[in-house]
Parts: C-alpha cells; structure tokens; sequence
C-alpha cells in the first residue's frame, strides 16, 4: 500500500485519519455530500488537497478536501456575506 501524495507531517496525518473517518460516518448516517476542509489559521505551507491510496496499481481509496489559509481571505467580506458562518469554537 502506497500514497501517491506529498509526504505529510505528524499532525497532518493525524488530521487526515480523523477526517477520513468522520467523512464516511456522516456519509453514510445522512446520505449527501460532504465537503471537507483543512482551515489553515496562519500563514504556512499548505498540503495538496488530495489523499491517493494506491496498491500496485489500483485504486483503494481517492479523498480530496479543501484548503482555506486564512491569510488571502478577507475577513471583513466574509463576515459581510455569510454572517452567520462567525461562530468560532476552541479546538483543542
């Protein structure tokens, strides 16, 4: 079993074990989409979106998610637009 992506670090792929597996969760509890995203609070280098699990040559598993990093948002024009979105919760 190999990944075809970017080598990631320790917290990374600690994140992505964790996503991947509350993504299938809410998929199969609620059967729609579900959009998952890496939300990046300050400036750093940022991962590919993608998640490619390969063996040999097939395909196991293919998970994209999306990236905010923070920085190029303007925050004043996201809390003009989806002001109900503001909500900000402490993750430990």
């Amino acid at each position: 079993m190999t990944s075809t992506n970017q080598p990631y670090d320790s917290s990374m792929k600690a994140l992505l074990k964790e996503d991947t597996a509350a993504h299938g969760e809410l998929l199969l509890e609620y059967l729609q989409p579900v959009i998952s995203m890496v939300v990046y609070l300050f400036k750093s280098d940022v991962v590919e979106p993608h998640l490619k699990e390969m063996s040999g040559d097939e395909e196991l598993l293919n998970f994209r998610f999306r990236v905010v990093p923070l920085w190029t948002v303007d925050g004043r024009q996201f809390v003009e637009d989806h002001p109900s979105a503001c909500t900000l919760y402490y993750l430990q």
